[in-house]
């Protein structure tokens, strides 16, 4: 990979990269190495619940931020990029509202009183909150070329994750355990977040601007976000959608143990995508903001 543009320093490049994989390699290593005892703690059927709950993690996580976590890059100025976080945030925490506002007339009028069906509920708004603000801050990352402070909390959130995964699979916690333990990893990923966020900005500049100026900068890329959360929902359905039709054609054994195998198999795609596209982003809003080269080019030449 040579890319001649300028305002890019190819060996800087390739030690991003290998920070962003490093941190990506021993994040994912943890969960295979877990994997083993993960299934002699729970059953199929409740990997295919947690398949279930990812799923509507991964769409929620789409429409929370409304994208508006990618699109931070994109502004010239650091107080612009800071009220775009806040407008991300604020699609976050409101989205996150409605869904338990629909949460708790469902546990009132319904008959989920019991408690593994009322924790599963709860579970919702509480992880759709978790994943848009832990997406939002690793968007400012990104913006700032932090990418020590993400391969970091990468491996943070990993090592949470598993932990209380096992912890309460050792208490017989059941599916609600895997949940759990998904809901740890994402809180883990906004604290995490939120310390490397306060810690890279200037003195000062935490403020994310008045309503009035949170509602100029939505207004002014609404039409992006709008474009980008589009594609992204295609994409987390696609995802989505096999172990749905799994769950309902063949029930929960088939699904779960689909999505188990599935975790491992995905791996080494994952590794490299999800590396590639966040050093991508980095780099391509800093010279855009820096230099004003051709992100196009960059594109192509990736």
């Amino acid at each position: 990979m040579r890319i001649f543009l300028p305002g890019l320093d190819q060996r800087s490049l390739w030690r991003n990269f290998q920070t962003l994989l490093t941190g990506t390699v021993f994040a994912q290593g943890i969960g295979i190495v877990a994997s083993p005892l993960l299934s002699r703690l729970y059953h199929p059927e409740d990997f295919a619940i947690l398949a279930i709950f990812s799923s509507f993690l991964g769409v929620g996580g789409i429409l929370a931020p409304f994208r508006f976590d990618q699109i931070m890059a994109l502004p010239t100025s650091e107080s612009e990029a800071r009220s775009v976080v806040g407008v991300a945030l604020c699609f976050t925490i409101g989205f996150s509202g409605l869904l338990l506002i629909v949460v708790l007339i469902i546990v009132i009028l319904s008959s989920y009183g019991d408690k593994p069906s009322s924790i599963y509920l709860w579970a919702a708004p509480v992880g759709l909150l978790a994943i848009g603000i832990s997406q939002t801050l690793q968007g400012w990352l990104l913006r700032q070329s932090d990418y020590r402070s993400l391969s970091r909390l990468r491996l943070r959130q990993s090592i949470s994750g598993i932990a209380a995964s096992l912890a309460l699979g050792f208490g017989k916690a059941g599916p609600w355990g895997l949940i759990l333990g998904q809901v740890v990893q994402m809180a883990s990923g906004v604290v995490g977040h939120a310390r490397s966020f306060i810690k890279v900005r200037a003195p000062g500049t935490l403020a994310f601007g008045g309503p009035t100026i949170l509602i100029r900068v939505a207004a002014s890329y609404w039409r992006m976000a709008a474009c980008i959360t589009g594609a992204g929902l295609l994409n987390a359905i696609a995802s989505a959608l096999p172990s749905i039709l799994l769950l309902i054609i063949y029930g929960s054994t088939v699904a779960g143990s689909f999505a188990f195998a599935y975790r491992i198999i995905s791996v080494p795609m994952a590794l490299l995508g999800a590396a590639a596209s966040q050093l991508f982003m980095g780099e391509a809003a800093r010279l855009l903001r820096e230099s004003g080269a051709d992100v196009g080019q960059l594109f192509n030449d990736f």
